[in-house]
């Protein structure tokens, strides 16, 4: 692609309304049927070099819904007569993380028989009838993406 069309492109979201005009004209011809979907990821190298980054110290966030759980949690433990659980935290919690000079929206991920680098999670969905990409999302990996 060339780099004018990048630029030209990089803030518009017609790539987007072409794929779901794609998605929807697939599902009218009975392509797409939505009765079994997979859905997988896999990592994609960042254009970062693994070795110019900073480290920063970022607020780790409870997930809503496992503050919802918790929360249900005690409820149970109430109605049972248990008393409450000890708090896990006392305050918000932080992590350490490695943020690209050159690629900040990419994340450094680490795992065994991996390489060490910048990737992004591209997350995908595909119909089983005949295959059909019906959903694609790319995120930084590496925090909690």
């Amino acid at each position: 692609m060339s780099q004018n069309r990048r630029r030209r492109f990089r803030d518009s979201d017609v790539y987007e309304k072409l794929f779901d005009e794609i998605v929807e004209l697939a599902i009218k011809r009975g392509l797409v049927t939505g009765g079994v979907l997979y859905s997988d990821s896999t990592h994609l190298k960042a254009s970062a070099n693994k070795n110019k980054f900073d480290v920063v110290r970022v607020e780790v966030k409870l997930v809503e819904y496992l503050a919802q759980l918790e929360q249900a949690i005690e409820q149970d433990r109430a109605a049972e007569g248990k008393r409450e659980l000890k708090a896990s935290q006392s305050g918000p919690a932080t992590k350490e993380i490695k943020v690209s000079r050159s690629d900040k929206d990419a994340g450094y991920m680490v795992r065994e028989g991996k390489p060490k680098r910048f990737f992004y999670l591209d997350h995908r969905t595909v119909d089983s009838k005949h295959a059909i990409i019906t959903d694609n999302h790319a995120c930084h990996a590496g925090r909690g993406a």
